[in-house]
């Protein structure tokens, strides 16, 4: 979905948990883990934090179980206060 989205003019981020994904599709345009024949646009762009990946989007995709977003989420917010 976000190969579609970037091939049609849209700016993407994905996130990737691996940091030498991140850097492989942010320099070789190639996800050198999973689909290493396949070109990625280079309007996609991955990051490794859930939050910047979700910074002034108009639209969200998720590949994980909500629960396990929120988990994801919680421990990068740093500023996320729990309640007492």
């Amino acid at each position: 979905m976000a190969v579609v989205a970037a091939r049609n003019g849209h700016n993407v981020r994905i996130y990737a948990r691996n940091m030498d994904t991140v850097i492989s599709i942010n320099e070789n345009h190639r996800n050198d883990r999973y689909l290493t024949d396949f070109d990625l646009p280079e309007s996609l762009v991955a990051v490794n934090s859930v939050l910047e990946a979700m910074e002034v989007r108009s639209y969200t995709s998720y590949r994980y179980s909500s629960h396990i977003i929120i988990i994801i989420i919680l421990l990068e917010n740093k500023t996320y206060k729990f309640r007492e």
